[in-house]
C-alpha cells in the first residue's frame, strides 16, 4: 500500500497496490473527479454506505461521472486513522469483482 492524497486531511488514504495500474489507465478529468471523491472520504470515513453480509466490514462510495455511475470501496482504521481504498470502478460487476478480490487476499 502507499498513500493517496493530501496530508492535512483527518484521515490517511491509502490504496492498494492492484489499483496502481487500474488509476493509470484513467482519463484524467475522471482521475480529477477520483481525487475530490477520495478526498471527501477522508474527510468524511462515514460517507460510504455500509454492506452486510460478506462484505460486512466494506464501505463503498458511489458518484457520478459522465453518466456512469462509479464506486469506491473501501476500509476504515480508526485506531491508525487510516483509510484503505481497495476498489473503484463502475457499478457493473463491481461487487462481484470485489468478493473476488477479497477471497484472493
Amino acid at each position: 500500500m502507499y498513500p493517496l492524497g493530501r496530508n492535512d486531511i483527518p484521515y490517511q488514504v491509502f490504496k492498494v497496490n492492484r489499483l496502481r495500474k487500474v488509476f493509470r489507465k484513467l482519463p484524467t478529468r475522471l482521475l480529477e473527479t477520483l481525487d475530490v471523491e477520495v478526498e471527501k472520504i477522508a474527510n468524511n470515513p462515514f460517507i460510504g454506505e455500509s454492506k452486510h453480509g460478506n462484505l460486512a466490514e466494506i464501505r463503498v462510495h458511489k458518484f457520478n461521472y459522465q453518466g456512469l455511475q462509479y464506486l469506491i470501496a473501501y476500509l476504515i482504521d480508526d485506531v491508525e486513522k487510516a483509510i484503505t481504498v481497495i476498489a473503484f470502478g463502475p457499478h457493473e460487476n463491481f461487487y462481484r469483482d470485489l468478493k473476488r478480490y477479497l477471497r484472493r487476499k
